[in-house]
């Protein structure tokens, strides 16, 4: 009984041996579409049937052990065939009467793993087993999400006030703030000592000739002279040798200009003048250059190169400036007692389109036409500064002792400037597109060039008005004072009229010039006209 137990225990070992290897396999490489608890029952399977079948071998009559037969010879390997269809598992035969056990064999080499078997019926559930033992708890769970923030609380009580901070560091200055409004203008300050006497200065222009003093008291009558030659008529002998307005000779000295000699040909319209105290400054308006004329024939000194379109010309004792309406800047060239030669100095920048030129003793001005306003030079520092002309189009300029008049081509006005601050100081409406300004010492005149007239403003006054309008010539363009007369250049009619300064003409009233009369000059002695449209010069 003993031996058939330990045989029914050698084969239930053997069964399970034989399968560890496939359990050990299938749980590292289980087979596709299989899982272990297929593996399982299979293992399961055959531990049941080798138990039987080593249970009929331990029931039966066990022989006397026969003779070990001798081994055959180990035949020749064959080829390996193909593996065969798995067969339906056929029924259990009876079990045989046990053989001898014979000497084991050499352990053959593997042979290739088959194909799995169909998957066997599921079998029927086994009853529970005893709960088992509580395993060791396992490691904590990461964190949930937070969850909604609750309802807000009631307001707890105000805590008591904190202790006063330690004051701190003070700020960073602030931006400056705007300018504040001017001030009012603050009381004289008191004189200062006399300085030293600085240099002599060149000489001065020639001012204009005083008004005529009272008749002095009549004298004794002489005695009667001798008879002298026959007389020469009622006219005046100095007027007939200097040829100054003479009724009985109408035309004035017609001066052509030529500058062949400094290879500038072609047309020249001739327009801006002034003069220096020696010689007549001339713009040449097409080709960009200023020519320097000696007063008392006329001969052309030099030509100097300017910026394009020159418009203005004006002199401050030292210098003679030219503005250049083609370039926007204003040039200047030293007058001194030798040939004038230019000054090598880089131009000064002013506004859009500059059209007119006045010294104010201090700063020299220029009208900027096209940019409706002023620009001022400190002549020393050559330092600009920019002011309102008080309208639009300013074309002309004048200077009164005291203040700066304008003349606004496209607002039919005249304005007053104080030119220390640049101040308007009143303005005046006059005649349409007024082309041009002259001081008479007490009035500013003005050729209104729309209406063929000329207007007078006092310019002393504080409320500022036109005290009178006189008839001139077609399109009457700059106006000029000797001294004595008021003088107006009619560009579409070819010639200058004489005014007294109540607005009276003088003699014939206007008189023939060259054409397009366009600019005027008084030289101290003579009134000089520039005719554009002849290239030439009249002298009066």
């Amino acid at each position: 009984m003993l031996f058939r137990r330990e045989i029914l225990i050698i084969g239930i070992l053997t069964a399970t041996l034989l399968c560890f290897p496939v359990v050990i396999h299938a749980e590292t490489n289980p087979p596709p579409g299989q899982s272990w608890d297929y593996l399982y029952g299979l293992i399961l399977q055959l531990q049941t049937q080798v138990a039987d079948i080593y249970a009929q071998i331990a029931g039966g009559l066990i022989g006397p052990p026969g003779p070990t037969g001798p081994t055959g010879p180990q035949g020749p390997k064959g080829d390996k065939g193909d593996l065969g269809p798995i067969g339906p598992t056929g029924p259990t035969g009876a079990t045989g009467p046990q053989g001898l056990i014979g000497p084991t064999g050499a352990t053959g080499p593997q042979g290739p793993l088959g194909p799995t078997g169909p998957t066997g019926a599921k079998g029927e559930l086994g009853p529970i087993g005893p709960t088992g033992l509580t395993g060791p708890i396992g490691p904590q769970g990461p964190t949930g999400p937070t969850g909604p923030t609750g309802a807000k609380g009631d307001q707890g009580l105000v805590g008591p006030t904190g202790l006063t901070g330690p004051i701190g560091p003070q700020g960073p200055t602030g931006p400056t703030g705007p300018t504040g409004a001017k001030g009012e203008l603050g009381p004289i300050g008191p004189t200062g000592s006399t300085g030293a006497q600085g240099d002599r200065g060149p000489a001065g222009v020639a001012g204009p000739p005083g008004p005529r003093g009272p008749q002095g008291i009549n004298g004794l009558t002489g005695a009667t002279g001798p008879t002298g030659p026959a007389g020469r008529g009622t006219y005046n002998p100095l007027q007939v040798a200097l040829l100054r307005w003479y009724p009985a000779n109408q035309k004035a000295k017609e001066i052509p200009l030529d500058l062949s000699k400094f290879n500038i040909t072609g047309t020249l319209n001739p327009g801006a003048m002034a003069f220096d105290g020696r010689s007549l400054w001339v713009a040449l308006y097409t080709k960009g250059y200023v020519a320097r004329i000696r007063t008392s024939d006329g001969f052309v000194e030099l030509a100097t190169a300017t910026g394009s379109f020159p418009t203005a010309v004006a002199f401050d004792g030292i210098y003679i400036w030219v503005a250049s309406a083609g370039s926007n800047n204003v040039r200047r060239f030293r007058i001194d007692a030798n040939d004038a030669p230019e000054v090598n100095e880089l131009p000064i920048p002013v506004g859009l389109w500059p059209w007119a030129l006045a010294y104010d003793g201090n700063f020299m001005w220029v009208a900027n036409y096209s940019s409706n306003n002023l620009t001022r030079i400190d002549p020393i520092t050559k330092v600009t500064s920019t002011f309102a002309s008080g309208g639009a189009n300013p074309r002309a300029l004048a200077f009164d002792g005291t203040y700066l008049w304008v003349a606004n081509q496209g607002s039919n006005s005249i304005t007053r400037i104080d030119p220390a601050t640049g101040d308007t100081k009143g303005s005046c409406a006059v005649g349409r597109a007024p082309m041009g300004l002259a001081f008479d010492g007490t009035h500013i005149w003005v050729t209104n060039s729309l209406d063929n007239n000329v207007s007078k403003v006092k310019a002393s006054d504080v409320d500022l008005s036109v005290a009178g309008t006189y008839p001139v010539e077609t399109a009457p363009v700059r106006v000029a004072f000797d001294g004595t007369y008021i003088w107006v250049a009619n560009r579409d009619s070819k010639s200058v009229t004489k005014l007294q300064t109540d607005g009276t003409k003088v003699g014939l009233g206007s008189y023939a010039t060259g054409l397009i009369p366009y600019g005027l000059a008084f030289d101290g002695a003579n009134i000089w006209v520039a005719n554009y449209g002849s290239d030439s010069l009249s002298k009066r």
